[in-house]
């Protein structure tokens, strides 16, 4: 018993020590059994799994193509099949303008690998969903030091209906759930890993306002915090090799060229220009809303409503 006490008594002073030097308060959590944390990583399993099936079981079954599914995979059909390398993105419904193709380049591998599956996309969509689901465990679990609780939260986003549907028939912006939990993960870390955390937060920041407008909020929201994380892990940054430096800005740099200089060069060449349309109709406030009262945007509201009801 007294040999158990130690042990213990040092586990504790240990997590403390850690706690400590990460910046944070030092805690006494109970030590968990062995057995209670292999039961949770099983059960956690099936969860992803029990996910993973809902969202791709007979998935060719419910895609629909009359709308955005639609013009996403006859582009992406066309690239894969003509070599017809999508530069621009897609057309949007709510201006003049075109977003650049990380959209499409998130969907092409799954569409290529299969031969052109239609429900590719589809599936594309539902494993990012899951991927979603283990990172909002991870989150819970570290915040809430539950088990059961991270694995509560886990069931409710694996199983609920509403969701579960959305990401079997609909492609986008469904990642963004993904992308916000993801940008989360890199703001914690950027201080114990700064150069590879800048390195993939710089890359989600790219690509999300590219899989849906409304990922400039992500993008807007989360830069200030990750920018204090990583300025307190600035020295680790400073012991981090030359050639690792070079790698990541590298990969930066070759995301960044793929993604925004066509669609730059393609607004050098056209009216109206695709850039200031872009910003003007998509971001909150934009030209499309401003002057318009607050009633007048809620009757639209309302009036989608009734449509998609009916």
């Amino acid at each position: 018993r007294l040999l158990r006490q130690e042990v213990v008594d040092e586990i504790l002073a240990n997590r403390a020590a850690a706690f400590t030097a990460e910046g944070g308060c030092a805690t006494r959590r109970p030590i968990r059994s062995p057995l209670a944390r292999a039961l949770t990583w099983i059960a956690l399993a099936l969860l992803l799994l029990s996910a993973l099936y809902l969202r791709l079981d007979n998935l060719r079954s419910v895609q629909h193509f009359g709308a955005d599914n639609g013009r996403d995979y006859l582009v992406l059909m066309e690239w894969g099949k003509n070599g017809h390398w999508p530069l621009l993105g897609t057309q949007r419904v709510t201006g003049d303008f075109t977003i650049g193709p990380g959209w499409f380049y998130t969907l092409a591998p799954a569409v290529m690998l299969s031969g052109d599956d239609p429900a590719a996309g589809a599936a594309t969509i539902g494993v990012l969903g899951v991927l979603g689901i283990l990172l909002a465990f991870y989150w819970i679990r570290r915040a809430a030091h539950s088990n059961l609780a991270a694995l509560a939260a886990a069931a409710l986003l694996s199983w609920a209906v509403g969701w579960v549907e959305m990401q079997r028939t609909s492609w986008n912006p469904h990642p963004l759930v993904f992308g916000m939990l993801a940008a989360t993960t890199l703001i914690h870390e950027a201080r114990r890993r700064p150069l590879p955390c800048l390195g993939l937060y710089s890359i989600l920041l790219l690509i999300l306002p590219q899989w849906h407008t409304t990922g400039w909020l992500i993008v807007s929201v989360s830069i200030p915090f990750f920018a204090w994380n990583f300025w307190r892990g600035r020295d680790r940054l400073r012991a981090a090799s030359g050639r690792a430096r070079r790698l990541w800005a590298l990969a930066v740099a070759t995301v960044f060229l793929l993604l925004y200089v066509p669609p730059v060069i393609h607004d050098l060449t056209r009216e109206p220009k695709n850039l200031v349309s872009y910003f003007g109709n998509s971001l909150p406030l934009g030209k499309h809303e401003q002057g318009r009262p607050w009633s007048a945007r809620l009757a639209d509201a309302a009036e989608g409503l009734s449509r998609d009801a009916a």
